[in-house]
């Protein structure tokens, strides 16, 4: 399983709603991430545009159907917030 963490102009970011340039995966997230403060920084080479409103919003890759065999793989996503740069 993985994290990613989308960006995107639009309120309803996620996997269809992203931008690429910005959204990426998080590496070594686990349980104890849970509730605590982030910083977020754009990299130097495509830094986000001064005096935009983005939105950011988190998601889980789980696996489900296990069971029946057809192992199938979901995002689990959280809140959106507004990030204003």
């Amino acid at each position: 399983e993985s994290v990613m963490l989308y960006v995107s102009y639009s309120p309803y970011v996620g996997y269809r709603e992203r931008d690429a340039r910005w959204t990426n995966e998080v590496t070594g997230a686990d349980n104890a991430m849970l509730g605590q403060v982030i910083t977020i920084r754009s990299r130097s080479e495509n830094p986000l545009p001064e005096g935009r409103t983005f939105f950011v919003r988190p998601a889980a890759r789980v696996q489900y159907g296990r069971e029946a065999g057809a192992i199938k793989n979901c995002y689990n996503y959280g809140e959106t917030k507004i990030v204003l740069n």
